[in-house]
């Protein structure tokens, strides 16, 4: 019961809200005049929409920064700059000493 109460209050809430809002919206239009109402409209549109959009650019492009291309955890030559061979028993790179360890793949 008091979820549906509560999506209830929620909607009152947000409908006073827009009521609130409407009447802002025109007071403001015949304090100003329309016309210099709706410049102002546009502009902070325009600057809203500016902002989204650099935003979202900015959210895809650390999305795609982050993305694995590669399979390079698996891949013997990733590592190979630390020096070493892979020895395919222990997952690691070593001297390629190991008695018990192989390293070609098989």
């Amino acid at each position: 019961m008091s979820f549906q109460f509560s999506q209830l209050a929620l909607h009152a809430v947000f409908f006073i809200g827009l009521i609130a809002f409407s009447a802002y919206l025109v007071m403001t239009a015949r304090r100003y005049g329309v016309i210099r109402y709706l410049r102002g409209l546009l502009f902070a549109a325009k600057a809203i929409i500016g902002i989204m959009s650099k935003l979202v650019v900015g959210l895809v492009g650390l999305l795609a920064a982050s993305a694995v291309t590669s399979d390079e955890e698996n891949d013997a030559s990733a590592g190979a700059y630390r020096g070493g061979t892979l020895n395919y028993r222990t997952g690691k790179l070593d001297d390629g000493t190991d008695p018990y360890g192989w390293y070609e793949m098989d």
